[in-house]
């Protein structure tokens, strides 16, 4: 059957027998990618560039879970995932660890039910349709007239009824299609308002191209036509396809019209309640971000400004609004206003800066002269243009240059946190500065900041956003400059310090 816009689901295995088996039951109901190593699993997460329905996780031993980045890094990036562990012999304690650190949703051994697996998966597709909401072109670009599809392999009455219809009104479009795979092609294409389908078609039915429709089209309101009396057709569309209205054939064009006028004033009801949801939404976590952004200003002020001058808390908080985050729904308004995710935020970065400057504060004005002269030497080294690049660049710093070693520490972070070595970085140096950049392997990976929608608070975010605040401190009060360019989930950097490179 084919799976309309369904989003993909991925395998993490160690078996390639118990992958060969998920396959053979899921592969034809959903897109499985299926990856046999952690590294594999997390970059095709890293490369996603749409929301991803489930991760399952398959391995001999539940342990690994608990040690893999993998579960993290999905919550991270995609809060509506669905994430299950499929192990044998998972015992108790484990479970419990496992459900309680919120690594995963689901536990079940390798004899799962595959109607059960099924099931939460076609609920995890349906949730994250109703969180991400109707697609942005059906509810703020919607063309002046909605589009009516009709479908029926009888093309012949299919067209007379398209031209009755549009020689009695001029409030809508129509077009048709002659079986359920042109219908998929074109809702696929194009926005369409109301469908309107026979039952009895070559290869799909009209009541299973309703069903797939509600589960990868919830938009589209749905109609059935049929010219035999067949009850449990009707019946079984209305409780699976949810459908709009059930109508009978030989088709009257004054009915059918009347049909369609209700089902379109349906449809923009159903349009203007995702608008209303979509502004009260963002208006609401525009509230929320204020909130947040006085909170981080009142905690960090002192810790920020009073090293690096001030306006470097204002900058960096101003730059990392440049950073575009997948928009806020209704699970990010409830963790901020019904958990202590905000609290946990600011506590957070709060004591994970203090950690990170805590060296700083035995640097006198000798200490961050010397370090001018110097940080130019280290990141040469760091970026391996003096040689070979040490396997250990901060190791081989004085401990007693803590400007340098917390400089190149807050790059190390960054760096391994986008999954990204330093020979992304490009250095270049001249007679009155030097400049630190990303380079060709291209920008840097973001899945959350401090002012963007979170459900949870996570230790890479934290360690992340605190090391690049320790660059903007360390570069203003060395009297140079940074620059973020903010992408879709991504950023890249620039640093110049003024002195010579050489």
């Amino acid at each position: 059957m084919p799976t309309g816009q369904q989003y993909p689901v991925l395998l993490r295995y160690d078996d390639e027998a118990e992958c060969k088996r998920f396959v053979d039951q899921f592969g034809e109901d959903f897109a499985v990618t299926c990856c046999d190593s952690d590294q594999l699993a997390l970059d095709f997460l890293i490369r996603q560039g749409q929301e991803i329905c489930a991760v399952f996780v398959d391995l001999a031993d539940a342990r690994q879970a608990l040690e893999s980045p993998l579960f993290l890094l999905a919550s991270q990036r995609f809060p509506h995932c669905l994430k299950v562990l499929l192990s044998d012999g998972i015992a108790l304690d484990e479970v419990i660890e496992l459900v309680g650190k919120q690594v995963v949703d689901k536990c079940f051994s390798r004899r799962y039910d595959r109607d059960l697996i099924r099931s939460l998966v076609y609920t995890a597709q349906m949730a994250l349709h109703d969180a991400i909401g109707m697609p942005e072109s059906q509810v703020s670009g919607e063309a002046s007239f909605p589009t009516v599809l009709i479908v029926d392999d009888e093309q012949a009455a299919t067209k007379y009824l398209r031209k009755q219809l549009e020689r009695m009104q001029d409030r809508f479009n129509v077009l048709c299609a002659a079986n359920a795979d042109e219908a998929l092609s074109i809702v696929r294409s194009q926005p369409v308002a109301v469908i309107m389908t026979d039952q009895r078609m070559p290869g799909m039915k009209g009541d299973q191209l309703l069903n797939e429709l509600r589960r990868s089209q919830p938009h589209i309101i749905r109609i059935l036509t049929s010219a035999y009396g067949e009850v449990d057709v009707a019946l079984g569309a209305v409780n699976q396809g949810k459908i709009f209205r059930y109508q009978k054939k030989p088709w009257d064009a004054r009915e059918v019209l009347a049909c369609l006028d209700a089902a379109l004033d349906e449809h923009r009801k159903l349009t203007q309640m995702h608008r209303d949801s979509r502004s009260y939404i963002k208006q609401e976590f525009s509230r929320i971000c204020q909130t947040r952004r006085t909170a981080l200003c009142e905690a960090l002020a002192d810790l920020v400004d009073g090293v690096g001058g001030e306006g470097t808390l204002r900058q960096f908080l101003e730059d990392m609004e440049k950073v575009v985050m997948l928009p806020p729904n209704t699970s990010h308004l409830r963790a901020s206003g019904e958990t202590d995710v905000e609290k946990l935020l600011v506590r957070g970065v709060q004591e994970e800066l203090r950690r990170q400057l805590e060296p700083l504060a035995r640097s006198d004005k000798t200490c961050w002269q010397q370090s001018l002269s110097s940080l130019a030497g280290s990141l040469k080294a760091y970026c391996g243009i003096m040689g070979e690049a040490s396997i250990d660049p901060v190791a081989d710093l004085d401990a007693d240059n803590p400007v340098c070693v917390g400089f190149l520490n807050a790059l190390e972070l960054i760096l391994s946190s986008s999954g990204m070595s330093r020979e992304a970085l490009v250095f270049e140096a001249s007679a009155a500065d030097w400049e630190l950049r990303c380079g060709s392997a291209g920008p840097l990976k973001m899945y959350a900041h401090l002012l963007a929608p979170l459900t949870r608070v996570s230790s890479p975010l934290l360690q992340q956003q605190s090391a690049l605040l320790m660059l903007y401190i360390l570069c203003r009060r060395l009297g140079g400059t940074i620059e973020l360019e903010g992408a879709q989930q991504s950023f890249s950097l620039k640093i110049r310090i003024p002195g010579s490179g050489g």
